[in-house]
């Protein structure tokens, strides 16, 4: 879960981590798509500030957590909320090689050939 951390976390930010994480370990969906929908949506226009992806820090720290769990059920939830798949759940995935996320990951458009970075062959070049 490297660089998934913010570096001063608020706490709310803090508060809703510890709920997601105690959901995460119980198997608690429902607890976490609850706290997903009570968390505010921002304008798609905002997703690339900042402070946006500093309040999701939660968010991406039980999607890691789902992810070397191999539960693919909160994986497709957090996804659900519109969490992006970036390259930290990418590589914890192949990690893993759950076949359960990747599909998650496929079932929320991932592009299974798009390489992982400008000097990185796609997943697929890892199986």
């Amino acid at each position: 879960m490297v660089g998934i951390e913010p570096i001063d976390p608020s706490p709310a930010e803090q508060q809703i981590a510890q709920i997601l994480m105690a959901a995460l370990d119980s198997g608690d969906i429902a607890t976490i798509k609850q706290t997903l929908d009570q968390w505010p949506s921002q304008p798609d226009a905002e997703h690339n500030s900042e402070d946006y992806e500093e309040n999701l820090w939660p968010f991406k720290l039980v999607l890691s957590g789902a992810i070397e769990t191999h539960n693919s059920d909160i994986v497709s939830s957090v996804l659900d909320s519109g969490l992006k798949i970036e390259l930290y759940a990418v590589l914890g995935a192949l990690k893993t090689q759950s076949i359960g996320v990747f599909q998650a990951f496929v079932d929320h458009r991932w592009d299974i050939n798009w390489p992982l970075g400008e000097t990185m062959p796609p997943a697929l070049s890892y199986a």
